[in-house]
């Protein structure tokens, strides 16, 4: 989206915001209200033949559309055909002003590197790690990747560059090397529950041996041990669960405002929940519904393909695993039925992981790849394929948003048995990005994405101008922010930065009253933290916009600003600001390294 510079002058008659915890305007006058009830629909749609090779030169009059299998009209058709971007340098900013829009360059589409060590074993990190750098060493020119990843929580490590010598730089020095998950079982925890059940076995073995029946206290160790274990298990695969949706939520609102088709290609070891509608059995663990859909409204909403890899390539007998014991084990026929109860658990979890790989790709119009350990190759088919797509928009005939799902089938008319990617359905709601009933409500909900260092989200774009307060305070004025401490928590100088958001209208969800008013409640929040993601100050505000119609009016050409102080020491320090609108579940995010504001440039007053 394209952001205006903006007039100073205009910031006085304009301002709706500032270091209170609300504020409302009115207004007089009439203007009618109008409700748009529908929405366009946009599908990516990738066509292939036998051999896996996309499919060009199809026309419009060759699909046919289905929402819950009703016929649908195609109101837009493109082809996109892997152009190279458009290399342009944008048009160069005025100091201190900053902004949240992606930097990824126009072109038919992007591609992500999702390296997940949250689920993956350490060795199959490496073994990807090791594969990646093979293929950036000849990877196409002028391809256009950015790289994430997924442990504890998901990690920028460097964005949408087509410059292979940054992307291998990133991967080695900015925390994408590999890492031991403390949620995932290793062979050695695995061998280690073994023995401690095997030696409870056998000493209920023994007790029975004496001729009085198992000790019954044995028995009852014997059951909490192994409640124990299955209660752990739950635990920590809830967890990855929830934190992977979480993950995939935050990946979607970055690539929210980047324009295009977005694949990404996302390496695991485990695939711990098919993230999508047509499947949600967690074999007893609990519904994750509410997240379900939410993750899946925004990926959707961001037109992202996920394409899930095998980290661990050719899978082997986890018995044949360095890490693996034979604890309780002392004669061959134990040995045998150890190694046929290793194969048998190796399948069952290397199916289900199959199949959940499948359902995301089936469901997100991506691809799976497992059972193969030439993981470069498999990247340079994923981004050849990825960039070769049909573009497909249609205004369902059903206008009723209710959040219920509705599922899509595209076919191609009277043409060969091709292979279609597409996405299969999308949850209707009331508007854009807005969840559904039933979700689970945060007290704060901007406060996930703002954590020091994570992805900058897009949905709401803005333009953020920073700069040093053209009054400084005296040493013991009130703190400007909400931490009571942080004077003495800073240890030093400290210096009042001003800073004010400007937001397109167009990015929010303005609603018009019956007395001319234009209205919308937004969160914005402001932290700021050391370089080791310690907050040292922050503010959090709600603000209730209310535009008479001049305002209004002038706010299409500029803007809406939001302005706010705050302090900050000197060093190594960093500004995150964010912006969350109520109605539409949208958020904006833009962190900003302090010392990339230039001194000399105050704001006006």
């Amino acid at each position: 989206m394209l952001l205006r510079r903006f007039n100073a002058l205009c910031i006085a008659s304009l301002l709706v915001a500032g270091p209170v915890y609300s504020q409302t305007a009115d207004s007089q006058g009439s203007l009618p209200v109008f409700q748009l009830r529908a929405r366009t629909v946009v599908i990516d749609v990738v066509v292939t033949d036998g051999s896996d090779q996309p499919i060009g030169g199809l026309h419009k009059q060759d699909f046919q559309v289905l929402e819950n299998n009703q016929p649908q009209t195609i109101t837009y058709f493109e082809e996109h055909v892997g152009a190279p971007p458009d290399n342009t340098p944008p048009p160069p900013h005025d100091a201190n002003v900053f902004t949240n829009v992606a930097s990824a360059k126009t072109t038919d589409s992007v591609n992500v590197l999702l390296l997940d060590s949250l689920n993956t074993p350490l060795p199959d990190q490496s073994y990807v790690h090791n594969q990646t750098m093979k293929y950036l060493k000849n990877v196409e020119p002028g391809t256009r990747m950015a790289i994430f990843t997924l442990g504890n929580e998901l990690r920028f490590v460097q964005g949408f560059t087509a410059d292979t010598s940054l992307l291998s730089a990133a991967l080695n020095n900015k925390g994408a090397t590999p890492e031991t998950s403390a949620l995932l079982r290793t062979q050695s925890s695995k061998a280690g529950e073994a023995s401690q059940l095997a030696l409870a076995n056998q000493m209920a073995e023994l007790s029975a041996s004496a001729g009085h029946g198992a000790d019954p206290n044995i028995v009852a160790a014997m059951g909490a041990l192994q409640d124990f274990q299955a209660e752990t298990h739950s635990f920590e695969l809830d967890q990855r669960v929830q934190q992977t949706l979480f993950a995939l939520q935050q990946l979607a609102r970055y690539l929210a405002g980047v324009p295009g088709r977005k694949n990404v290609i996302w390496f695991s070891g485990a695939f711990p929940v098919a993230v999508f509608p047509n499947a949600q059995n967690f074999n007893g663990v609990r519904s994750y519904d509410g997240m379900v859909r939410k993750t899946d409204q925004l990926l959707a909403a961001a037109q992202v393909s996920i394409y899930p890899i095998a980290a661990g390539g050719v899978a082997n007998n986890s018995t044949m695993d360095v890490e693996h014991t034979l604890a309780g084990i002392d004669n061959a026929q134990d040995a045998r039925m150890d190694q046929t109860n290793g194969l048998q658990e190796d399948a069952l979890d290397r199916n289900a992981s199959h199949i959940a790989m499948d359902v995301i790709a089936h469901d997100t119009g991506g691809q799976a790849f497992y059972g193969t350990n030439d993981l470069k190759t498999v990247i340079a088919r994923v981004m050849h394929n990825g960039a070769r797509y049909y573009t497909i928009a249609y205004t369902p005939t059903n206008i009723e948003m209710n959040g219920s799902y509705r599922s899509i089938q595209i076919k191609l008319e009277n043409g060969p048995k091709y292979k279609l990617a597409y996405r299969r359905g999308y949850y209707g709601a009331d508007s854009r990005g807005e969840l559904i009933a039933g979700d689970k409500t945060i007290p704060d909900p901007l406060h996930p994405y703002m954590g020091h260092g994570m992805p900058d989200s897009t949905e709401i774009p803005y333009t953020l101008n920073l700069v040093p307060s053209a009054k400084q305070p005296p040493p013991d004025a009130p703190v400007a922010g909400d931490n009571a401490a942080f004077t003495s928590a800073s240890k030093g100088p400290h210096t009042r930065y001003t800073a004010t958001i400007w937001v397109p209208v167009s990015s929010l969800h303005l609603q018009a009253t019956p007395d001319g008013l234009h209205q919308d409640e937004v969160e914005t929040a402001l932290v700021v933290y050391d370089h080791t993601g310690k907050a040292l100050n922050w503010m959090v505000r709600m603000v209730n916009l209310s535009l008479k119609p001049e305002r209004y009016e002038a706010a299409q050409q500029v803007g809406i600003p939001m302005r706010v102080e705050i302090d900050a020491p000197a060093g190594d320090v960093y500004l995150r600001t964010g912006i969350y609108e109520k109605s539409s579940h949208s958020a904006g995010t833009l962190e900003v390294p302090l010392s990339e504001v230039t001194p000399n440039v105050v704001a006006s007053r």
